[in-house]
């Protein structure tokens, strides 16, 4: 006859490999939802990726064609001349095109800086004209930022000039340039 601690031994040793089993399935089942959630937020920031560049993508296709052309191909001798030819209070019209862009640029200078975006994605889908822009407007921008004492005006359009022209160095691309927009004073183009 068994009698109750044969029994009680008996469940002690049953329990034991029960209990190991149960914590690895636990284990196994702790590391699998790790591992989905892991790829949801993976597939999430890919998504929100992608939103970004729609956004910016909707922005820039919604941008006509001239109005770029239109901004690019503006001529001044220094700062004063290019304010009393295409500032706000004189020409409301290119101003608006033109901030338009600009800030378009600066925003997504600052997605990049701030890892929202990544200068790879970036260049695939939209391009590298922003470095266009910058140069052309680069000694207008930085005159406005000493002027008005706004040291960080329009920096996410510099950012995302600087690093898209790193990509294209590390690519081996080469610098953007010489730009076909550029202004045709000597003096700005240093």
């Amino acid at each position: 006859m068994i009698d109750l601690q044969t029994v009680l031994t008996y469940l002690t040793l049953i329990s034991v490999p029960v209990g190991v089993f149960y914590h690895v399935m636990t284990l196994r089942n702790t590391r699998r939802n790790q591992e989905l959630t892991m790829k949801a937020q993976q597939q999430s920031e890919e998504t929100r990726k992608i939103q970004l560049i729609l956004d910016i993508n909707r922005h820039i296709l919604e941008t006509p064609a001239e109005q770029f052309q239109e901004i690019m191909s503006l001529e001044w001798k220094n700062f004063n001349d290019f304010v009393d030819k295409y500032g706000v209070a004189n020409n409301p019209d290119n101003y608006n095109k033109r901030i338009s862009i600009w800030k378009g640029h600066h925003v997504s200078g600052l997605m990049i800086r701030d890892g929202l975006l990544d200068v790879e994605t970036f260049i695939g889908y939209i391009g590298d004209a922003p470095i266009q822009v910058w140069m052309k407007y680069k000694d207008i921008i930085e005159e406005f930022r000493r002027q008005f004492e706004l040291p960080t005006y329009l920096v996410g359009m510099e950012i995302l000039a600087e690093e898209l022209n790193k990509y294209r160095i590390e690519k081996g691309w080469g610098p953007k340039g010489p730009y076909m927009y550029a202004n045709t004073n000597p003096e700005l183009n240093t």
